[in-house]
């Protein structure tokens, strides 16, 4: 069964990315949470360690991003993500991966995690 926190936080994620909304970041995680953009680096844990993360997606020329919710127990949801972006030599870069998200009873993260591979 699928959760609906965990999709509505799927959804808006993949709005925040496409519509480049990094002032709405703050929308997406708990008071204390711990945000890993690699699962072999030291979490992000503050506001703004993530939106320096973010700030990438500014010059991003987006050509498709689609993120599925696969399936949510709880306050689990796992998704994946199909990504491709125009560099500005025109070559297309492409990575897929998997999210995986818990949340507070107030659908906000306090665990993030995803794995990725680039085409």
């Amino acid at each position: 069964m699928y959760n609906q926190s965990a999709e509505h936080w799927f959804c808006e994620l993949q709005r925040i990315w496409i519509e480049k909304d990094l002032k709405a970041i703050p929308t997406l995680l708990s008071e204390s949470f711990q945000y890993y953009e690699s699962p072999f680096d030291l979490p992000l844990t503050t506001l703004e360690e993530v939106q320096n993360e973010w700030e990438a997606i500014k010059h991003q020329n987006i050509k498709s991003l689609e993120i599925k919710l696969l399936g949510s127990e709880g306050n689990n949801g796992m998704a994946v993500y199909h990504f491709i972006n125009e560099q500005t030599d025109g070559t297309l870069a492409e990575s897929r991966g998997v999210y995986w998200v818990e949340l507070d009873k107030s659908g906000k993260a306090t665990l993030f995690r995803q794995w990725w591979m680039n085409k």
